[in-house]
């Protein structure tokens, strides 16, 4: 229940962002006003930092005891195998994301009005809210049309660096908060699924420097770079991108200004 009200708390403020980026869109007073409803209808919002904080210590611990540590004695025939075995664990276990990475990312076609946001904490806990505003789905009940909405939330685990830009993580877990279909202020409000994130397990993370060559075109078809190509010559990513491997999906944070300085 407190993961319940956390993402609805998290919506809040996802819900506003998605008003402002796609009000740049130029999106409808509509639309405005259905999210504006959507963040109206959320009662009793819990501070989310604290939530997060309760709820993301998910890691996996080693199941040896003090005392079998103390035991264990590798033979001196294996000795260096075995102390390059525990070197490999000891990486594996301290694997993290990378410094400097953005908590908020977003999936969007760059129009249009939806938009799937994630907040990701470093632990890789991470809360999510899809919206998408249908003004032209109405009716006498629901004169101001349509909003399709999930929240939801899970752990991303990092698997591997795989080069100098990028991180194969995967999807340990997701939950779907099991939302209702209901009307208010003319606007009807229907349950989805995490769009983006509702099917695969296999993730990659690349960083800004990614050269622009060594990306796919199923990943770079939901770049925001791309809409300014005609400008500017772009030879790197820019953002930071988490590709869905398995459905080719691309979610995208922006560089902070002060790591962009340095």
């Amino acid at each position: 229940m407190k993961r319940m009200k956390m993402w609805k708390s998290l919506c809040v403020v996802l819900t506003a962002t998605m008003v402002l980026t796609v009000g740049g869109c130029g999106a409808s007073t509509g639309q405005a006003t259905a999210s504006a409803s959507v963040e109206k209808s959320l009662q009793d919002p819990e501070d989310i930092t604290s939530a997060v904080q309760e709820n993301s210590d998910t890691s996996d611990v080693s199941s040896k005891t003090e005392s079998e540590k103390e035991n264990a004695q590798p033979s001196v025939a294996g000795e260096e195998e075995t102390s390059e075995a525990v070197r490999l664990e000891d990486e594996e276990d301290t694997l993290a994301f990378p410094a400097g990475m953005p908590s908020e990312f977003m999936f969007s076609s760059g129009a249009g009005g939806w938009s799937t946001d994630l907040r990701i904490q470093p632990s890789g806990y991470f809360v999510g809210t899809y919206l998408d505003s249908d003004m032209g789905t109405s009716d006498e009940d629901y004169p101001n049309g349509t909003v399709y909405y999930c929240y939801f939330g899970g752990n991303l685990e990092v698997v591997q660096k795989l080069d100098d830009y990028s991180y194969a993580l995967k999807l340990a877990s997701l939950e779907v908060e099991k939302g209702k279909e209901y009307i208010e202020d003319g606007v009807r409000y229907v349950p989805s699924e995490p769009y983006g994130m509702e099917k695969g397990k296999n993730y990659i993370l690349y960083l800004p420097d990614t050269p622009l060559e060594e990306l796919s075109e199923e990943f770079l078809m939901w770049w925001p770079g791309r809409y300014d190509m005609q400008e500017q010559e772009h030879t790197t990513l820019g953002y930071y991108g988490l590709y869905n491997q398995d459905m080719e999906y691309g979610f995208f944070g922006e560089v902070e200004q002060s790591a962009a300085e340095d």
